[in-house]
């Protein structure tokens, strides 16, 4: 669908741009969700699946990918991308083999094709007006919306933070003002990491996105 380079302000400090970074795909998550939302004349509850989903009506609809650029050892830029089936046919989405949270498209959802252009268009303008906002007060100020959006939260589910490990049960409790995840363990225990892995696990439950 789009790719996008940009750079942090110059006049932000390292500790910002540091603290702020890993979450610019939750910015791009926002911006892709208001503009589907947009593009389906809000007929369709679009929302966002930690880490990098989005998803509709119980299934995967887009991704997003980021990469930094350093130079001289400050964080110059950020690569983020996103892909977002919009006129894939169910017969290619049935090719896709993902036993939880299936792909699925806008014409699949919603019965007909869309412009193309014109969604990366809106979305680009969009992508553009959230990255504004978080450059000038950080990923805080978006925390909410992203909480709002997010469909796991409150949500059973199994965590790891390797792919070595064990998965443990715990719930879902959203995102922080840093962006990390907060889990309620079984324990009771609230605890947040920075990253790790939602894994499919017995008694684990998927939300109606619908």
């Amino acid at each position: 669908m789009a790719s996008f380079f940009f750079r942090f302000p110059a006049e932000q400090t390292d500790d910002f741009v540091n603290s702020n970074a890993p979450n610019v795909t939750k910015v791009l998550a926002v911006a892709a969700v208001d503009t589907l939302r947009w593009a389906t004349d809000g007929a369709q509850k679009f929302g966002i699946k930690w880490p990098n989903d989005v998803v509709v009506a119980g299934g995967k609809i887009g991704g997003i990918l980021a990469r930094a650029v350093p130079v001289r050892g400050r964080l110059d830029g950020i690569i983020v991308g996103i892909g977002i089936n919009v006129n894939t046919s169910p017969a290619d989405l049935d090719a896709i083999a993902r036993p939880v949270w299936p792909a699925t498209s806008l014409r699949a959802i919603c019965g007909h094709d869309f412009d193309v252009a014109g969604i990366r268009r809106r979305l680009l303008g969009t992508f553009a007006l959230e990255l504004q906002r978080f450059f000038l007060a950080g990923f805080a100020i978006l925390r909410d919306r992203v909480n709002g959006f997010e469909v796991l939260l409150g949500s059973e589910v199994w965590f790891r933070v390797h792919e070595s490990e064990e998965p443990v049960r715990c719930i879902f409790e959203g995102i922080q003002e840093n962006g990390l995840i907060l889990l309620r363990l079984d324990s009771g225990e609230l605890k947040a990491f920075p990253s790790g892995e939602i894994v499919p696990g017995p008694g684990a439950t998927k939300p109606d996105a619908s």
